[in-house]
């Protein structure tokens, strides 16, 4: 069957897509037949281009989750799923889990390969294999790769074994062992320990200097930074739990669009929890704002949620469906409770 949607449309719903126009998108598919290959393909398309906004909607149509896409960077046939997980995109990697997305072997080993302890801990939690090899790399093998302790430490709490890895990772996580223990009797300055720390993605280290630090000149500005950058909510947590608010709330808002550009949803409402800032400056202000748009409703909300937007900084279209999106969560969580 094909679509009975008229060129016109056809080429309308192409520019609301291309324009990022999401309310415009949704009204053309609600008034008009369209067919499922031609919702696939948008659908697709918003996986490979990480729109998650479109992606929320169309994956509640009759798309397949699973049909393969090309990954642009690296030429790889690969799923949706294996997509957000090569692009670190935590909130599209919730999208897809939701929709009962299939977790494929290897997806669990990229994830730790590209440093996103967010990542590793949603597919974890979604009880994706952890004690598989595939060309003699494994989950714990890519965490030990990667430096993350926070990785390497969750993988062992839920069952990895430290038995099927390489001399060459054994020999590493030893290293990254004393290097724990050099930050911990090293004579640096309390700056230099917690950015290596945080270089080795340990959150227990990192609590264990600042409890045992009395120190006021610790540049909270940078391990905050990469800590987003690392993706790591429960270190994040952490550091801004002994911050200072004039360490979050700068004027460029530098914080804030580091985690919105990340397009993850749990950094940027532990930000703002924390007094995190947009730009003062008005242009810089409306591009940061509407880049959030594009790229994920869920940033958006949270910026409205705390105030840190008005309504009417949005255009009239990104209004209304800001308005209806919220509408429907608040009838769904009435409904749930």
């Amino acid at each position: 069957m094909s679509s009975n949607i008229d060129t016109a449309k056809h080429k309308e719903l192409t520019e609301s897509y291309n324009r990022n126009e999401i309310q415009n998108f949704k009204s053309i598919i609600s008034k008009n037949f369209v067919d499922e290959n031609l919702l696939q393909l948008y659908f697709n398309l918003s996986v490979t281009d990480c729109k998650i906004n479109f992606c929320q909607f169309l994956s509640e149509k009759n798309v397949s989750i699973e049909q393969i896409i090309l990954h642009p960077s690296s030429q790889r046939h690969i799923t949706p799923l294996n997509h957000a997980v090569l692009n670190r995109t935590v909130d599209l990697a919730k999208i897809l889990i939701g929709n009962q997305s299939h977790i494929g072997p290897s997806l669990l080993i990229d994830a730790t390969f590209n440093s996103c302890t967010d990542m590793v801990k949603l597919l974890v939690d979604n009880n994706a294999m952890i004690n598989i090899s595939q060309n003699k790399y494994s989950p714990l093998s890519g965490a030990i790769s990667g430096q993350s302790f926070d990785q390497i430490n969750y993988l062992l709490e839920h069952g990895a074994e430290p038995k099927f890895l390489g001399r060459d990772s054994l020999l590493e996580l030893e290293n990254l062992v004393r290097q724990g223990e050099d930050i911990r009797n090293c004579n640096q300055p309390i700056d230099n320990k917690l950015q290596r720390a945080v270089d080795l993605d340990s959150t227990n280290l990192v609590q264990e200097l600042l409890e045992n630090s009395i120190s006021m000149e610790i540049n909270y500005f940078d391990l905050i930074k990469n800590t987003i950058l690392r993706q790591n909510s429960e270190m994040l947590f952490l550091l801004l739990n002994h911050c200072s608010l004039a360490d979050v709330a700068t004027e460029d808002g530098a914080l804030l669009k580091y985690a919105l550009e990340s397009r993850n949803s749990s950094l940027v409402d532990l930000l703002v929890q924390y007094g995190a800032t947009l730009p003062k400056s008005v242009d810089e202000r409306k591009q940061v704002i509407n880049k959030a748009y594009e790229d994920n409703i869920s940033l958006c909300l949270i910026l409205l949620q705390y105030n840190l937007v008005d309504i009417n900084e949005f255009s009239s279209d990104q209004t209304i469906f800001l308005e209806t999106f919220t509408s429907k969560n608040r009838l769904k969580s009435a409904m749930n409770n």
